[in-house]
């Protein structure tokens, strides 16, 4: 199914008003934090970070901000997520593209595949085993489908060069698929061979870093801004239209959403200092 994007939504939308939000909770975290995967059922989060020369996978637990694991991982590791049946896919800016699939129960290393171009990011499928691989260089970028199983998936599809990051549909119908350049371009999957997919898309800031979508695909949140100050806009998914912007913490590096749809955790990490600020979403 393809986004229905109107009209108004392709213009640049007035600024919002900043709410004065207090986290709910603030966890601390490790120094050198960078990525963060999907919150589980259980209340832990895997967690990667580290410095350019080391990287660790660390296990979370979201209620008392305790560490509960710690895994060595390669130093280029840079994104991971967590699939709905706790498989973690962790990503590298290597020249090959390394993915590895690693239990999430354990952190332990399951399957590896390549794609071919340094990863920028991944996510999760709906499946539990497929991610989608947001990968490219100077000359090319795209989003490959592989399997944590090893099992063969649909070809590489060619995307923007300044395509820096990418969520997926909750039913795996379509890429939202954000641009250096402050756009979310949507892109329907499954398109019969030899037919252009119908893209739409939605304009959502300067300076824009990462996104994420709601556990029930019907809000897109994009980190954006300069690292001193930077903000969270929340828009509808549907029509790309702006709901609320709320204020983040300064260094904020990455964010996911809450199972529950009401609260979204923002990773914040320095070469010194990690934690996690959960904020309610409120719209």
């Amino acid at each position: 199914m393809v986004v229905a994007v109107s009209a108004a939504a392709c213009s640049t939308a007035p600024p919002a008003k900043r709410a004065k939000i207090l986290p709910a909770q603030i966890l601390p975290a490790p120094a050198g934090l960078i990525a963060g995967g999907d919150p589980q059922a259980n209340g832990t989060m895997w967690l990667v970070a580290g410095s350019a020369t080391a990287k660790t996978l660390q296990e979370i637990n979201l209620v008392s901000g305790t560490i509960e694991k710690i895994v060595p991982i390669g130093a280029k590791a840079d994104s991971v997520v967590e699939s709905p049946t706790g498989v973690l896919a962790v990503g590298y800016s290597a020249a090959n593209g390394p993915v590895e699939f690693r239990s999430g129960t354990s952190g332990s290393l399951l399957h590896a595949v390549t794609v071919g171009a340094p990863v920028k990011a991944v996510a999760s499928g709906s499946d539990g085993t497929t991610f989608f691989v947001l990968s490219g260089n100077s000359s090319e970028t795209s989003v490959n489908t592989v399997s944590a199983t090893g099992a063969a998936e649909p070809p590489s599809i060619g995307v923007s060069l300044s395509t820096i990051a990418v969520a997926v549909g909750t039913g795996d119908d379509q890429l939202y698929l954000l641009q250096s350049s402050g756009s979310v371009v949507v892109t329907p999957l499954g398109v019969p061979a030899g037919q252009t997919p119908a893209s739409g898309s939605f304009f959502v800031g300067n300076d824009p870093h990462q996104l994420a979508l709601s556990a029930d695909g019907s809000l897109l949140f994009v980190l954006k801004g300069s690292e001193s100050s930077p903000n969270i806009g929340i828009f509808n998914a549907a029509t790309g239209q702006v709901r609320k912007v709320l204020p983040a913490p300064a260094n904020s590096v990455d964010l996911v959403t809450a199972i529950d749809n009401a609260h979204i955790y923002v990773m914040i990490g320095t070469a010194a200092v990690g934690n996690i600020q959960v904020f309610p979403v409120g719209v």
